[in-house]
């Protein structure tokens, strides 16, 4: 099963109310056990991703400052992603915002109303790379990440 992490990926309310329920899912479960991952930013990450979404802007916070990430040591599994699903995942940032996914970064952060976390994702993505997703390993270990082990 795969779902957000522990912050919801962006901390926003609701994802992580997601996240929640998920591991609630895993811990009622009957029969076999069912593997869980939660997807994630690592903070150097959004570092990044705010730097670049920053440049040529005054020095001001882009999105919620919810978006903070996880330290490498509780990251369980880095997964390359395909091209193809590269570009699906483009698209689908334009189904949410039309051009978040495809517009150029500076061209957004330009006319992006409100400079959310969605525009800080984008941001991220073109900082690091579209084709790699971090993700914690989820269960019936606590509250928080825990690394695998």
């Amino acid at each position: 099963m795969l779902t957000v992490g522990p912050d919801g990926l962006t901390g926003h309310p609701d994802h992580i109310a997601i996240h929640d329920a998920v591991i609630e899912a895993l811990r009622t479960r009957e029969g076999s056990p069912i593997d869980g991952w939660g997807a994630c930013l690592r903070r150097e990450d959004v570092v990044r991703g705010q730097a670049a979404a920053r440049a040529g802007l005054p020095a001001t916070l882009v999105g919620s400052g919810r978006v903070v990430g996880l330290e490498d040591e509780v990251i369980d599994h880095t997964v390359e992603i395909a091209p193809a699903l590269s570009r699906r995942r483009r698209d689908a940032l334009d189904c949410y915002v039309p051009g978040l996914g495809t517009l150029p970064l500076d061209e957004l952060v330009a006319e992006y109303p409100g400079r959310g976390d969605s525009l800080l994702l984008r941001a991220v993505f073109d900082a690091t790379t579209w084709g790699r997703d971090h993700l914690v390993r989820l269960g019936d270990r606590g509250p928080g990440p825990h690394p695998v082990g």
